[in-house]
């Protein structure tokens, strides 16, 4: 056990990217979100993104709800706690910490084993824990380093179609990504209806230029940029880089780094300017893109 607390420490979920291949599906942002899941969604989720793997860093685990502590190897009556390194909808890939008696018995009989998977998803009108089992087969299991001679890292190939809450899950997170780029130009206006379905908890921000906060007011939102509305003079913070921060319905903060690329007078209002941010793609932060995708998918 102390062998994989040890693992799981050196690893912090600090995995940099996932891997992925881009599709576009309609359908569901899973954790957060509320919309209509049917069989056939899930059925062309499998189809398309069954074979694509999602690393489980930090910001994965979080946007997901994966509850790392609740995850176990099971192999005839033993369980033994793990980390979910990776998973696709077809495999995964596990650190995990056997004994000798135990990994002479994989090694010799037992190749069944069943991958215990735990998410909590934010459903209204309170969270719901979501557990459940995949069976697989071991297909490997490799040292992982000579210091931790009894940590092995792990790839079971699943033998069945996974529960359909593991498609949601990744299909979902995977289609963020893909409308990130597809849709990347559409708006979503922050109006005091829409702020509930843009999951915000104010219109309210903060653009950061140079260490200094401004206040702001937002009016739009898109995968590309946004627009916000600030006191004073803005002609010269054209070109220079800034951070949005804005605040979701859990009272979370959201930081968006981007450029200002323009702006325009607040008719009316000659203390006021509207400008105009650009943002990478690259540094989009995973739980923004699951806010606007969601969104879009609604409307």
């Amino acid at each position: 056990m102390s062998s994989l607390n040890g693992i799981a420490g050196l690893f912090n979920y600090k995995i940099k990217k996932i891997e992925l291949t881009f599709l576009i599906l309609e359908g569901r942002i899973p954790n957060s979100f509320m919309a209509i899941v049917t069989n056939q969604t899930i059925k062309d989720l499998f189809t398309r993104y069954k074979g694509i793997e999602v690393t489980f860093n930090k910001e994965v685990s979080k946007a997901t709800g994966l509850q790392p502590k609740k995850i176990s190897l099971k192999f005839k009556e033993t369980a033994r706690p793990c980390v979910l390194y990776a998973s696709s909808m077809e495999s995964a890939r596990v650190i995990v910490s056997l004994p000798s008696a135990v990994l002479q018995e994989l090694s010799e009989n037992e190749t069944n084993v069943a991958l215990k998977l735990s998410f909590v998803k934010d459903d209204q009108p309170k969270p719901v824990e979501l557990n459940f089992f995949v069976q697989g087969r071991l297909a490997s299991f490799n040292k992982y380093s000579v210091e931790q001679p009894d940590v092995y890292f792990c790839v079971i190939n699943f033998s069945t179609r996974p529960p359909d809450d593991l498609i949601e899950i990744l299909g979902f997170l995977l289609e963020a990504n893909v409308n990130a780029t597809k849709r990347k130009e559409e708006r979503a206006l922050v109006t005091a209806d829409s702020l509930k379905k843009l999951d915000l908890g104010s219109k309210n921000c903060i653009v950061i230029v140079d260490n200094l906060p401004r206040k702001g007011i937002l009016r739009d939102l898109s995968f590309s940029g946004s627009k916000v509305i600030i006191q004073g003079n803005a002609k010269f913070l054209v070109n220079k880089t800034a951070i949005l921060r804005i605040l979701n319905s859990k009272g979370e903060y959201i930081n968006i780094s981007g450029t200002i690329l323009r702006f325009e007078e607040v008719q009316g209002r000659r203390d006021l300017a509207a400008i105009a941010l650009h943002f990478t793609l690259e540094a989009l932060p995973l739980s923004y893109k699951v806010m606007i995708n969601n969104f879009l998918l609604n409307h």
